[in-house]
């Protein structure tokens, strides 16, 4: 009995000590830095000064798992939110479209493949989400597998503030 007990703990001690490595650094409420960088269209992506109503700011790998696995429920909540998409590390736009329209994946997305963008929020790793109010204040950031729930949560909450 007790070595089932261990063999769970041990386990979900070793993912908690793991996010919290992945979340340190991660810049909190503090105004959320502009991201630059190229749009899939290859455009110049110069923004968030007009944050007019909460904002998630979700970074992801085309070699993350993970963020696969999150790709419907970011889709979903784009469609009735402000979402903006940072590709870190996965290829230039066309490659990163390429990715995108096979997955049907549908965010507004700015290419970050030298991860100059991910080092001003202070990713360390992906899924990485960033909830911004309408001030541009960071108030809240989650990595890792977040569910649905969990995100409309902290959209609403973020957007009280």
């Amino acid at each position: 009995m007790w070595q089932r007990i261990v063999g769970w703990i041990v386990p979900i001690i070793l993912v908690l000590a793991v996010q919290g490595w992945a979340q340190q650094g991660l810049k909190r409420s503090v105004i959320a830095p502009s991201i630059v960088g190229l749009t899939l269209d290859g455009r110049p992506f110069e923004g968030l000064a007009a944050v007019q109503k909460p904002l998630l700011i979700y970074f992801w790998g085309s070699w993350c798992g993970i963020c696969r696995s999150m790709q419907g429920t970011l889709n979903q909540i784009g469609q009735e939110a402000s979402v903006v998409s940072v590709a870190l590390t996965s290829g230039g736009p066309e490659t990163v479209r390429g990715y995108m329209e096979a997955q049907g994946f549908k965010l507004p997305t700015v290419v970050d493949d030298d991860g100059q963008v991910a080092a001003a929020y202070g990713v360390h790793g992906v899924p990485a989400l960033f909830f911004v109010d309408r001030q541009g204040v960071i108030q809240q950031v989650t990595t890792g597998f977040t569910t649905t729930l969990g995100i409309r949560l902290r959209l609403w909450w973020t957007g009280r503030s």
